[in-house]
């Protein structure tokens, strides 16, 4: 399974700047996780999207947009549409059970 994602971000002239679609697949979100984090089989596109968008909330500043894969779950308001749960397993046996929520985490 394989789906298409993209970026963007605002300069401080408020230019957007949209970054070239990517497309990702199971094996390259093992790579992009350096194999730290357990994978699972996506069931279908959407929780492909769910797992992208949990994680990349985790690694970003609260202070930046919401612009790339967030999209999918905010409005143009920055309201949330779609908060959801997520476990991630690691390697050493732990779970993380995280709230995605950008505002509220």
């Amino acid at each position: 399974m394989m789906i298409g994602i993209y970026r963007k971000t605002r300069d401080s002239k408020g230019n957007i700047f949209t970054s070239d679609i990517m497309e990702i697949d199971r094996s390259l979100i093992t790579r992009w996780l350096l194999n730290r984090i357990t994978v699972p089989h996506f069931k279908n596109r959407i929780s492909m999207m769910k797992f992208v968008t949990g994680l990349s909330l985790l690694t970003e500043p609260i202070s930046s947009d919401l612009f790339g894969p967030v999209d999918f779950f905010y409005d143009e308001h920055k309201n949330v549409l779609k908060k959801f749960n997520l476990s991630v397993d690691l390697l050493d046996g732990t779970t993380l059970d995280i709230v995605v929520d950008k505002f509220n985490p």
